[in-house]
């Protein structure tokens, strides 16, 4: 299943891999390595990084990684990564809501969690937002959203901060 926290442990694959590829490059121009012993070294860094952020490599991944290969390999996980990051991209468009939807009462009472007849008396008292056309009451989901959340109660922290705030203003215009 592909999910933000799946995409985000493959693009720091793609950089530590990107990484130890460079790190291989500058061990094969040194004339102290042999290059039978680089690319095992840097095949075991890969798994291990791949290990620790969740990813299982595939033993057909390890045994098709030649040393001569690695910059194509590499172009092909990012060509993977950039599939990854399209399906993610395509996947949330996909699963997010409607800009705003019309609910009727019943539909409005089971959001807010309330009955039909205590609905009906916001209504009647202009305590909560709604359309009316003919007989029908139409609720918007954004507007109730937004309702319930200026009857948030605030921190002891948030009023603090509001105290504060007013005092400090209150100073200067007294000073």
């Amino acid at each position: 299943m592909y999910t933000i926290e799946n995409y985000r442990k493959f693009l720091q694959l793609s950089e530590k891999i990107n990484e130890q590829t460079q790190l291989a490059i500058k061990l094969q121009n040194d004339p102290h390595n042999q290059p039978s012993t680089v690319l095992p070294a840097v095949l075991g860094e890969i798994q291990k990084m791949a290990a620790s952020l969740g990813i299982q490599l595939s033993k057909a991944i390890a045994v098709e990684i030649a040393f001569d290969k690695l910059p194509q390999i590499v172009e092909q996980l990012n060509d993977r990564l950039g599939n990854i990051e399209q399906l993610l991209l395509s996947k949330n468009n996909d699963s997010q809501p409607e800009s705003d939807s019309l609910l009727t009462i019943k539909q409005a009472a089971e959001i807010l969690h309330l009955s039909v007849p205590t609905i009906y008396s916001y209504v009647h008292r202009s305590e909560i937002p709604v359309c009316k056309r003919g007989k029908r009451l139409y609720f918007s989901k954004q507007e109730l959203t937004a309702w319930i959340m200026a009857g948030r109660k605030k921190t002891l922290l948030e009023i603090e901060a509001e105290v504060d705030t007013y005092l400090a203003a209150r100073k200067k215009r007294k000073s």
